[in-house]
């Protein structure tokens, strides 16, 4: 807010709904990933903005939004591939299973945090 003279509009309203979600099958998962796509791709096209806007004003807020963008655009892409792999098994149990036990060992190992199910 100081360097860049703009309040972000956060809307909290929807914090709850976004760390809980709940689907019984396949077809649900795969309507939440396309959605889940969607909105990532709203957010890159934010950045993108937001990127462009402070390459003039901040290079420290530049580099930050650039890094921000970067890890957005990867995973858009991973859960691109990863409704291809489920879109050649039919979406059943076991692959949804399986890639469910890679992305929570990826997600451990990468971001320090404990995904463990309550």
């Amino acid at each position: 807010v100081d360097r860049i003279d703009q309040i972000p509009m956060l809307h909290a309203d929807g914090i709850v709904k976004a760390m809980s979600y709940s689907m019984n099958g396949g077809a649900q998962l795969k309507e939440h990933l396309k959605m889940y796509v969607n909105r990532e791709k709203e957010f890159e096209r934010c950045l993108i903005d937001a990127v462009r806007a402070s390459v003039t004003v901040d290079m420290d807020i530049y580099k930050e939004l650039c890094c921000i963008l970067s890890k957005a655009q990867e995973e858009i892409f991973r859960v691109k591939q990863i409704s291809e792999r489920l879109d050649l098994g039919g979406w059943n149990g076991h692959d949804i299973a399986r890639v469910s036990k890679d992305l929570h060992k990826h997600h451990e190992d990468h971001d320090n945090m404990d995904y463990t199910l309550s």
